[in-house]
């Protein structure tokens, strides 16, 4: 089983908006779970601007189909970097989530 796999832990995040004291739209990121999961490597990109390297990689995650991760509202903390949700599938024959990420989210908030 790909559960088998499983080999860290990432925090999932998801995001709420409510109005600050103006009216105005503010996002606010709260944890929603701890999830054990495995991540691969599927591609990198390297470029240089202005003598400054900026290396960015797509990851694939794999975790249990029981989360509840959401692609356009939640993100994916691994240590102190932020993952963007690109596509999000289910693979319930094996009882999974794959999950696509960029990591060219920084720390936006």
């Amino acid at each position: 089983m790909i559960s088998d796999y499983y080999n860290e832990t990432v925090v999932i995040e998801r995001y709420t908006v409510t109005a600050d004291s103006y009216g105005q739209q503010v996002k606010t990121w709260s944890t929603v779970a701890d999830v054990l999961c495995t991540i691969q490597t599927r591609s990198g990109d390297k470029s240089v601007i202005e003598r400054e390297e900026d290396i960015r990689y797509n990851l694939r995650m794999y975790c249990d189909a029981t989360e509840d991760i959401r692609q356009h509202t939640d993100r994916i903390v691994r240590g102190s970097t932020y993952y963007e949700i690109l596509a999000l599938n289910a693979d319930l024959r094996s009882n999974h989530l794959q999950i696509d990420l960029g990591n060219d989210y920084a720390s936006r908030s």
